[in-house]
């Protein structure tokens, strides 16, 4: 990829990391239904600072959670089988500036609430959403992971920083009350961790890439609440922004791909001896904000306007695809929405542009694309 003056993409950085800070005009009013763009491709809100977001299954659909950074809220809508949604409740203020949900059980969202420091729960019950607990949070947390990490039958939290050198782990006594905080240590800005059990030993291990050192790390979970962190590789771009993992070329074998803000994207093939073989993905223009990796081993990367998808043949060769997004579409999530057996691709916008769902099977909706030489 050919770079431009060091100038520009100074310039380049500080405006994509401001954008999904900048103000935006109010929302508008939310319809009771999401109405299609086109088919396999419909919207939940037009417009938000959809900033992060959760969603489970029900019997009928799905219901998410998503995390308005620029109203102070928690959105919670519906969507049944036949892809439609309703709002399910209004005015649910979490505090300044929520960054993060994740589920932490079915009829459950926990939130993360970056601007006050605080961690919620929040139950969903038919039509009624009601916040039923609000603690302190070590850190102005950017992101939060919830899983059982040491087997005790008892949910654990994980909290990356908005800024800062450490991830933090909160290990669960039961019900959403925690023992003393427990640092993690890393570089600068370990954003959007995801949780994987990347040596197949059964403990779920987190890996993150750093987004001011560049530096992908490995928190191995040794058990007993132990974890060694391992440095895997510095991209050779500027500025990560996330990581996903899966089976990318189908070979039994996790990988881990590296959404790189300026520079190619990185992919991390993983080998039987438990190293990595590393493969470029390049960008329409400078680099992605997002990743995902579907079941299949298609790579989502999001990029501004649009979602790259690439997948990788038995040759080693890589085909491309495109989806229609909005600003910043950050984060990625990968849920079966409409409970078809198809994983749908859900994208959120960071800088105001709401949420997006394409239904699947996404690869066969997506329009083929070819990066210009």
């Amino acid at each position: 990829m050919a770079f431009r003056s060091a100038g520009l993409l100074l310039l380049t950085l500080c405006v994509l990391q401001l954008s999904a800070c900048a103000s935006h005009e109010p929302l508008a009013p939310l319809a009771s239904a999401m109405q299609p763009d086109k088919p396999g491709n419909v919207s939940i809100i037009d417009r938000a600072e959809a900033w992060g977001g959760a969603v489970y299954a029900e019997a009928e659909g799905s219901v998410f959670g998503v995390a308005l950074h620029g109203t102070d809220e928690l959105g919670v809508w519906r969507v049944d089988s036949a892809r439609t949604a309703s709002r399910v409740a209004d005015g649910l203020a979490t505090g300044y500036h929520p960054d993060g949900v994740a589920v932490w059980a079915p009829g459950y969202f926990a939130v993360a609430v970056e601007g006050d420091r605080r961690l919620q729960l929040w139950s969903v019950a038919g039509s009624t959403v009601t916040k039923v607990s609000d603690l302190a949070s070590p850190i102005a947390a950017r992101d939060i992971l919830v899983a059982d990490l040491d087997a005790d039958g008892a949910m654990d939290v994980v909290l990356a920083p908005y800024g800062g050198e450490s991830l933090v782990l909160l290990w669960g006594r039961g019900g959403f009350e925690f023992d003393a905080p427990q640092e993690l240590p890393g570089g600068r800005s370990p954003w959007h961790p995801k949780l994987y059990d990347l040596d197949g030993d059964g403990l779920p291990d987190l890996v993150w890439a750093e987004l001011d050192t560049g530096m992908v790390r490995w928190a191995r979970n040794r058990g007993g609440r132990e974890f060694e962190v391992l440095d895997l590789r510095r991209v050779e771009g500027f500025t990560p922004r996330a990581v996903a993992v899966g089976d990318v070329n189908r070979n039994g074998l996790p990988d881990i791909v590296v959404a790189v803000e300026v520079g190619p994207s990185e992919v991390l093939l993983g080998r039987e001896d438990g190293g990595f073989d590393v493969r470029n993905v390049p960008a329409p223009v400078l680099g992605y904000v997002s990743v995902a990796v579907f079941e299949d081993g298609t790579i989502a990367f999001g990029d501004e306007g649009q979602v790259v998808l690439a997948q990788l043949d038995s040759r080693g060769d890589w085909s491309y695809r495109r989806l229609e997004a909005r600003s910043m579409p950050a984060p990625l999530l990968l849920a079966d929405v409409d409970g078809d057996g198809f994983e749908d691709l859900i994208v959120m916008h960071s800088a105001g542009g709401g949420v997006k769902i394409h239904f699947g099977p996404v690869w066969d909706a997506a329009e083929p694309f070819v990066f210009n030489d």
